[in-house]
């Protein structure tokens, strides 16, 4: 948003906010068209290196002054953010039994918003003494850390990641939607939404 906001004026986040669905919507739907044809394992891999790659090829761009590296900027930044929470509970699912979840995922989920106050504090003065784009370099760590951590999980917790025998043949994935629309959680939360 920094980047974004230091070329254009707030009027223009109007059309992000769409563009931002649109893209963060195609790649939520790409993930969910490859979940049952890939290991989750090689699924967050690969989704990872590929969110590295773009950050590589946004911190080289930014080394130019085309305004156009700026809104790839605030599009890389927000699937930054969103592929990750994908990747983080598709394998939490994995992880944890439905007792375990039940009783951990809140925990969890106070953890990551206790994190975000914490590097919202400590966000600025690496910003101010090392510049804006210096936080790409730490945020391709930090996605490094993530998938090795993954990887040495499922490799100790392998007996979580066995697809069972007799698995039945998934539906294709416009019926797995449907079926998901029919569920009475999801009706509250699209409700949810709209109000």
């Amino acid at each position: 948003d920094t980047l974004f906001l230091s070329r254009f004026g707030h009027e223009y986040l109007a059309y992000m906010y769409v563009g931002t669905a649109l893209v963060v919507s195609t790649v939520a739907f790409i993930y969910g068209s490859l979940i049952g044809r890939l290991s989750i394992i090689r699924l967050i891999s690969l989704s990872i290196v590929f969110l590295i790659a773009m950050l590589i090829f946004l911190r080289l761009g930014l080394l130019f002054t085309w305004d156009g590296v700026l809104i790839a900027a605030y599009f890389i930044g927000d699937l930054t953010v969103h592929i990750p929470i994908m990747l983080f509970w598709t394998f939490a699912v994995f992880l944890f039994e439905p007792r375990q979840a039940k009783r951990l995922f809140g925990f969890i989920g106070a953890g990551g918003t206790l994190g975000c106050i914490v590097v919202g504090f400590i966000v600025k003065p690496i910003s101010v003494e090392f510049g804006t784009p210096a936080l790409i370099i730490l945020i391709i760590a930090l996605l490094t850390c993530f998938v090795m951590l993954v990887v040495a999980l499922s490799r100790t917790e392998s007996h979580r990641f066995l697809s069972p025998n007799g698995k039945k043949k998934p539906l294709p994935q416009l019926q797995q939607y449907i079926q998901h629309f029919k569920t009475p959680q999801i009706q509250h939360l699209i409700g949810v939404v709209f109000v």
